[in-house]
This record gives structure tokens, sequence and C-alpha cells, in this order.
């Protein structure tokens, strides 16, 4: 069989997953879009909501400098009638010492003495100007008193009224700005949803991409040469027995949950040392030999019947597609391509397009 066949059969079951997850994650982009729409629309309302306190906060704000003029008025009007009502008090204090000093019986005795008519008139009239004075300004004094209080009492009102103005002030303006913190989160989850969901987009679509470039490089490539037709013992036959790539630990098994997504492992990861030798597990043929999105610097072997290695994250490549390689040769230099954190082998084995666990192939040792 043509080695290509089992490589491009594995691309291809490839490129139809992602297309599927493509596909998926537009469906879940469309449906956020609608809650796109749906966050606008709170969005919207949350703006109104933050004008219309900012409005109502305004017309407060011109309210309570109002009310505090007022207040300034009756201050200054209370404090007139304070005046007023000591200047009454002297004044009334002034009649009522002079009425004491006459003494109660001096009308009589001047009725009695029959003194000149016309001063006896001019006294008289005297005494009735005293006591109509003395009326009036004890009228004119209890006015006040009741203009005093009345302004107090006014006065009290204003101040009870501004105090409610400014606890309404508070809580408006606690109001706006819990409003105004709604719409930084809905702008911020509006944000973070479209972005995330748009890169998620744009990533799998250049793994498909990558894929099909490589499908097609694969179906370019001409059958493989006869003069490297090389009698293999079938790799089948040496299951449990098949020398370890590197020599290092391993980290990550077959089938583990891959980043605690629902993907799991499809091969295993062995911690090594950056630039230790890869060597092939068994005779092949090289088919691929270049980067591959998510597993960086690959080299595929082919090893007929179905079977295909591969080493993934490697620092450097030292076989090109279309070279033969013996079981323990030297093929790559391990590393970090591909987006690992720590330097790590990246070990698979494929049969037939489907992933098996290599860890029941390689020869038992101690990890």
């Amino acid at each position: 069989m043509l080695a290509d066949d089992s490589v491009l059969e594995r691309q291809r079951r490839d490129l139809e997953t992602i297309e599927r997850e493509v596909e998926t994650v537009r469906r879940d982009l469309a449906t956020q879009r609608a809650a796109r729409a749906e966050l606008a629309r709170e969005l919207q309302q949350a703006e109104r909501d933050v004008a219309s306190l900012a409005r109502a906060g305004h017309q407060l704000a011109i309210e309570i400098a109002d009310q505090e003029s007022v207040i300034e008025r009756l201050r200054r009007a209370l404090a007139d009638e304070q005046q007023a009502l000591a200047r009454e008090q002297r004044a009334l204090a002034d009649l009522l010492r002079a009425v004491y000093a006459a003494g109660p019986a001096d009308r009589l005795k001047l009725i009695l003495n029959q003194e000149d008519g016309h001063r006896l008139t001019r006294l008289l009239s005297y005494y009735d100007y005293i006591n109509r004075q003395r009326r009036e300004r004890i009228l004119g004094t209890q006015a006040r008193a009741t203009r005093l209080v009345e302004l107090a009492a006014a006065a009290d009102e204003e101040v009870d009224r501004l105090r409610r103005l400014a606890e309404h002030q508070g809580r408006s303006q606690q109001k706006l700005e819990e409003a105004q913190t709604r719409r930084r989160a809905l702008l911020a989850e509006l944000e973070q949803t479209i972005a995330g969901r748009g890169e998620r987009v744009a990533q799998l679509e250049a793994d498909a991409e990558t894929l099909r470039r490589l499908i097609t490089s694969l179906e370019q490539r001409e059958q493989i040469d006869a003069e490297a037709d090389v009698q293999l013992v079938p790799i089948a036959q040496r299951r449990g027995q098949l020398g370890w790539p590197v020599p290092g630990r391993l980290v990550t098994r077959f089938g583990a949950p891959k980043d605690g997504g629902p993907m799991t492992w499809d091969g295993i990861v062995l911690a090594v040392p950056e630039g230790v030798p890869v060597r092939a597990v068994h005779p092949g043929r090289v088919v691929y030999a270049d980067w591959l999105r998510g597993l960086g610097l690959l080299l595929i072997i082919d090893h007929d019947d179905g079977f295909l290695t591969l080493y993934g994250h490697n620092q450097a490549l030292l076989k090109e597609a279309g070279e033969w390689v013996v079981a323990g040769e030297t093929i790559a230099l391990s590393g970090t391509t591909g987006g690992r954190d720590a330097v790590g082998l990246y070990f698979a084995l494929r049969h037939q397009g489907r992933p098996v666990n290599p860890e029941q192939w390689l020869a038992a040792r101690a990890h």
C-alpha cells in the first residue's frame, strides 16, 4: 500500500473533526450574538437609567440650592424680628416705668384741684395718649412675637424639607452609581463573549487550513520509490517490544483529559531535557516532517500495514519526508515547539487512522 494513504486518511478524519467543531462554535457564536442583542438592549436601558438619574440629580441640586436660599432669608428675618422684639420690650418697659412713676392717683388729683383748665386738658390728653401707646405697643409686641413663632416654624419646616431632599439625593446618587456599574459589567461581558468566540472560530479555521494544505501536499506526493523497498518485520509482531523514543519520564498518559476539557490525549508525553535525541521505535518511511499547529515540529513515520508513529514538539527535525529510517535511528531533537510550556516529546501510535495506546506497544521499563 502507499505510505501516504494512511496519512491522508488520518488527516482527512482530523479535518472532518475540526470542521465539525468549527460548525459547532459558529452555532454557539450565533447564539452568543443573539445574547449580545439582548445585552445591548439591557445596556441601552441602563444608559437611559443613568441619564434619567443624572437629570434628577441635577434638578435636585437646584432645589437644594433654592431651599438653602430660603433658609438664609428666614434666618435673616428671624434676626430682624428678634431685634424688633427687643426694641418693643425696651419701649414697653420705659412706658411702664413712666406710668408707675406718675402714680395711680395723679389724674384724680388734677380734676379735684380745679387747676387751670387748659393745663388739665393737656394732662388728660397726655394720659390718654400714653394709654393708647401702651396698648398699641403691647399689641405690636404680641403680633411680632406671634410672627416670630410662625417664622421659626417655617424655618424648621424648610430645614426638614432640605434634609429629606438631601436624603433623596443620596439615594439617587447610589442608584446612579449602581446603574453605571451594571453598564460597565454588561459592556465587559459583551466584549469578552464576542471576542472569545471570534478568536476560537479563527483558530479552528486556521487549524483546518493547515490540515487542508497538508492533505494537498500528501495527495501530490509520489508513490514511495521502489529502490527503498526494504523488507520490514511487521510492527504488529513487535507489540510490547518496541524501544522507547526517548528515555524521559512519562508525564501524560493515553486517554487522560486534555487541558481539563472533554477532549483526551491520543498519545503520551515524555518529559526530557531540550535537545535530547529522539529515536524511531521501528523501521519505516518518513511521510511528514514539518511544523503543525498544536504539535510544533512534527515527524510521522509510516510502518506499513496501516501503522504510523508520530513524534511532536521537537526542537529540530533531522529527517525529511521520503527518507527511510531504522529502529533506534535519531530522527529529531526534543524541544517545546507548538506552544508547550515544558520540554517534552509527544509520541503517538495510529492504526488505520485511529489512535491506539502506545504504552501497550513499548517495551516494559521503569517509569
